[in-house]
């Protein structure tokens, strides 16, 4: 499986990840995760965090790749 997403930096508390994390928040009731947070995700859905990939320059866009267990 392969997705397209934001990936916050641990700990990173910088205006724009404030910002999106907020704009996550109400447009889509979800949140900004870091790619460990991603990981724990994939697990209990029945994958594994294989990869990823930063294709973003100013903001943290990542291509992140999971596969079956």
């Amino acid at each position: 499986i392969f997705f397209f997403f934001f990936i916050n930096k641990e700990n990173s508390s910088s205006p724009a990840n404030r910002t999106l994390d907020l704009t996550m928040l109400v447009s889509t009731g979800g949140k900004v995760r870091s790619l460990r947070e991603f990981e724990v995700l994939l697990n209990k859905a029945g994958f594994n965090l294989v990869d990823s990939w930063n294709v973003g320059s100013r903001l943290p866009f990542s291509i992140i790749e999971g596969a079956p267990v």
